[in-house]
């Protein structure tokens, strides 16, 4: 006879697209701590299924692109969480035509018109990082991104809390560039003491071993001539033996947030806009609690869920 699985695929089981493969081009640390935690919420939360697509991209569809495909085709699937640079599926067919609730990680909301969005607090990371450097009594700060990086607006905050920071010192390197951020650390720091900068800033994670290692072998000690501040995601920050400060997102939080933003969907609220996750500090990531992802609980909360700007606990 038919039976229906309780509870049904169309509400536990979520789809985690990402644009490439785990170790190749274009796979980020953010990648990775978001895939080693789909696995552990599934041991802790069995009730709650995450199927990862990888290498999902339009020039050599692959076979986890055909079976994400399938799956939407037999709705299989609660909805959609994707990664940048893989938001092209909403305009295929299968996709468009199915209604899939969807819910994009990383994009702004000018990115994916129409759809609910999980971000990190940008602002939130700024005003953490600043009071970082201002209980170090720095005052020259320098820092590294990626290129998609908002340059002006952080200039603009900089100055407003009183920091120097030419144009200049604010670097940025594409993702297939990261092994040239030690030519880049050079040019930063190659001048008298009183003339560098004495606080820098990583706002992308990938960038870490390169950039700690030439400080080193420019004979520059962290929390002597410098302090540093990272962006990280927890529970994965990258490693370093340095008195660094890591500062960033808990991959929980996304998972939470677009879990909620998905079942809300299925249970048809209309949602877009940004929903933002905040900064937290690996003290507070140690001592907080841990998020509730019981289902039904879940499915409570979405019926009552207001798409408007939002932020899930720090602590």
């Amino acid at each position: 006879g038919i039976f229906v699985a309780d509870p049904p695929p169309y509400l536990n089981r979520f789809a985690v697209v990402y644009p490439s493969m785990p170790g190749e081009r274009g796979w980020s640390r953010f990648h990775k701590a978001f895939r080693a935690e789909c696995e552990n919420l599934f041991r802790k939360h069995p009730q709650i299924v995450i199927e990862q697509y990888f290498d999902v991209h339009p020039h050599l569809p692959g076979a986890d692109y055909e079976r994400l495909l399938e799956d939407i085709r037999c709705q299989r699937l609660a909805g959609l969480m994707l990664h940048r640079d893989t938001s092209f599926l909403l305009e295929h067919p299968d996709v468009r035509d199915s209604g899939m609730p969807v819910v994009g990680v990383y994009y702004t909301p000018q990115e994916l018109p129409g759809h609910p969005v999980v971000n990190s607090n940008y602002a939130m990371f700024l005003e953490r990082m600043f009071d970082v450097f201002k209980q170090k009594n720095r005052q020259r700060l320098a820092c590294l991104t990626m290129k998609s990086f908002n340059h002006q607006l952080t200039l603009e905050r900089i100055r407003e809390e009183g920091l120097q920071t030419p144009p200049q010192w604010m670097c940025s390197t594409g993702r297939d560039h990261e092994n040239h951020v030690g030519g880049l650390v050079r040019l930063l720091f190659d001048y008298p003491p009183e003339e560098r900068p004495d606080a820098l800033a990583i706002v992308d994670d990938n960038l870490v071993e390169e950039t700690l290692g030439t400080l080193i072998s420019m004979g520059l000690l962290v929390g002597r001539d410098l302090d540093v501040v990272i962006h990280c995601n927890w529970p994965l920050p990258a490693p370093s033996f340095l008195p660094v400060t890591h500062l960033g997102v808990h991959i929980h939080d996304f998972l939470y947030l677009a879990i909620k933003l998905i079942l809300a969907q299925r249970l048809g609220k209309k949602l877009q806009g940004e929903m933002l996750v905040p900064d937290i500090f690996e003290q507070e990531m140690r001592v907080r609690e841990p998020l509730n992802f019981d289902l039904k609980e879940l499915l409570a909360e979405a019926r009552e869920f207001v798409a408007e700007p939002a932020e899930v606990s720090a602590v």
